[in-house]
């Protein structure tokens, strides 16, 4: 255990006082000596040799990639100490050599990484030596570190690695997209119904805007969330749109569209305050309606027969298809139906066949059959994931 003598100075008497407790006693040794100051040492010069390198400064650890007019360049400031803890004399100056691991935006192909200058150097008169970052076209960390070999004995003294950060430009025109997560939007018959929309910044080189650019989103209908609407460190934000109104009905209606379709905007701020948006057109869709549209509205099938066609649509009370993963399903006793018997919607904003107009033939379903003639129902099933359930019977007859 040490003391310190009050009044001692950089230099003084010390005392060590060590006690060992066991179980034959206890033990007290205690050692006095002499402290002197540092400028009282007499060091011999194997002494004064590089022992550790000391990070003394970095003059930003955050730059912006080359062109976009923020800072390109960083300082990192080392002093090299000797085995005393002192900073190497110009006699005893260090070679220093400069290596950097640089990991750039993994979703960004090509570009120019950074450099660092000079990659080699020696300690100056306070032994102190510099190297600068300087940033290229890819945004991303960097991690420098400072190392010097030394021969007698042989080994390297390292740095604690700096982390630079290398940030995107603004945000540029042609790489900001705006995308919902589904096109078709089961929201124009229920309040509140909600869904993302996803935007994705970019810089002019392709890299994703700084972490936490701000984006803000209207929509001409519904409402759509815009608090933290911050850009993530892939240049992604995403908000949800809810159902309500004003619904997307005529005089509700964006410029140069129809009932039932919509419009989400996206802005935010680029180089030279520019405003940069994009929008995308989504439709409102209802519940299901279904329409029987041709076939007879009875049927007598004999032994191995068949009948048809019948025609129906499944549309809103607009006309528009169904949402991403409504099914449709056509089935009856006895029956064997083909055509569009068993459907399950994509994500579509388009009409038509096998979207909202839908065609079946039947026909016997077991042929070796003997019993008598059976009751049978043609019904149509439309499960809706927001909507439930809707049925329709396209005709009745008797299956042999």
């Amino acid at each position: 255990m040490g003391h310190n003598i009050p009044n001692a100075g950089t230099g003084g008497v010390f005392k060590i006082r060590i006690q060992i407790t066991g179980a034959t006693g206890t033990t007290v040794k205690t050692i006095n000596g002499i402290l002197l100051a540092p400028a009282n040492i007499d060091v011999p010069p194997t002494a004064r040799q590089a022992a550790s390198i000391r990070l003394v400064s970095v003059s930003a650890n955050d730059i912006s990639i080359a062109g976009v007019g923020g800072t390109e360049n960083s300082t990192i400031t080392y002093e090299v100490l000797d085995s005393v803890g002192q900073p190497v004399t110009i006699d005893n100056r260090a070679t220093v050599r400069f290596k950097a691991n640089f990991n750039p935006n993994g979703f960004v192909p090509g570009g120019t990484g950074p450099t660092i200058l000079p990659t080699i150097d020696s300690t100056d008169e306070n032994g102190k030596t510099r190297v600068s970052v300087t940033s290229g076209t890819q945004a991303g960390a960097v991690q420098v570190e400072a190392s010097i070999s030394l021969t007698n004995p042989v080994r390297t003294i390292k740095s604690q690695p700096v982390t630079v950060s290398i940030n995107s430009g603004f945000a540029d025109q042609a790489h900001f997209t705006i995308a919902p997560d589904v096109y078709n939007f089961p929201g124009l018959q229920k309040a509140f119904y909600s869904m993302p929309i996803t935007i994705q910044a970019g810089d002019k080189y392709s890299n994703p805007v700084k972490p936490g650019t701000v984006v803000y989103f209207n929509t001409a209908n519904g409402i759509i969330q815009t608090q933290q609407g911050k850009t993530n460190d892939n240049g992604f934000v995403t908000m949800s749109i809810f159902s309500g109104n004003p619904y997307p009905l005529t005089p509700n209606l964006a410029s140069g569209l129809t009932d039932g379709f919509s419009r989400v905007y996206a802005r935010t701020i680029g180089r030279d305050s520019t405003f940069i948006s994009d929008s995308v057109e989504i439709l409102w869709t209802g519940a299901p309606i279904i329409t029987k549209t041709g076939g007879p509205a009875t049927y007598t099938i004999a032994n191995a027969g068949s009948d048809g066609p019948f025609t129906f649509t499944v549309a809103d009370y607009l006309g528009h298809p169904m949402s991403k993963g409504t099914t449709i399903q056509v089935e009856g006793t006895g029956l064997t139906v083909d055509g569009n018997a068993n459907i399950t919607m994509v994500d579509t904003k388009s009409s038509g066949a096998g979207l909202t107009s839908f065609t079946v033939s039947i026909k016997d379903s077991d042929v070796n059959d003997t019993d008598p003639p059976v009751v049978s129902i043609l019904t149509v099933t439309v499960t809706h994931p927001v909507y439930g359930t809707t049925k329709l019977n396209l005709a009745t007859g008797t299956v042999d």
